[in-house]
């Protein structure tokens, strides 16, 4: 699979098994803002889903 583009993305592809993500593309296409824009939505989703640390999701979809 290719980059990311939100932190949705970021945290399908966590709970897939990713420990790494490739984030060029997203910040090629999003700009700038592009990296505080995936860490609030990856945030979210960590929390809304009991999760403490990226850490603990990595692999949760196994």
């Amino acid at each position: 699979m290719g980059g990311i583009f939100n932190g949705r993305d970021a945290y399908r592809l966590i709970r897939a098994g990713a420990s790494l993500i490739q984030a060029y593309t997203g910040f090629i296409y999003r700009g700038p803002a592009f990296a505080r824009l995936v860490k609030a939505e990856l945030r979210r989703e960590l929390l809304r889903d009991g999760f403490t640390s990226i850490e603990d999701a990595v692999g949760a979809d196994d």
